[in-house]
């Protein structure tokens, strides 16, 4: 019997989902899969976590997540450089409109 137990609660642990917890806000979590999305990898600099950060805090998240749906519906943007440009094309379009 307590082995049992001990077995059951010990899968239910192992299958808790990871946690990041550097990500404080909606908007982290955004960025941070945006990032995956668009492949980026670096660590400082453009393509860094904190240049995302800077660059999109004045835009709503609300736009950021209807550029992202526009952009996952096209079919030709099928490599994460495309995907990236678009976003940032329709970032300067944006700003542009200002």
């Amino acid at each position: 019997m307590k082995n049992n137990l001990f077995e059951s609660a010990l899968s239910r642990i192992q299958k808790l989902p990871e946690i990041n917890y550097r990500i404080h806000s909606e908007r982290h979590e955004v960025i941070d899969k945006m990032r995956q999305y668009f492949g980026e990898t670096a660590v400082k600099g453009k393509g860094s976590f904190g240049f995302y950060l800077r660059i999109l805090k004045p835009i709503p998240l609300s736009i950021i997540y209807m550029w992202l749906a526009e952009i996952k519906d096209s079919p030709k943007l099928d490599t994460p450089i495309a995907r990236a440009k678009i976003f940032w094309w329709k970032f300067k379009q944006f700003k542009n409109q200002k």
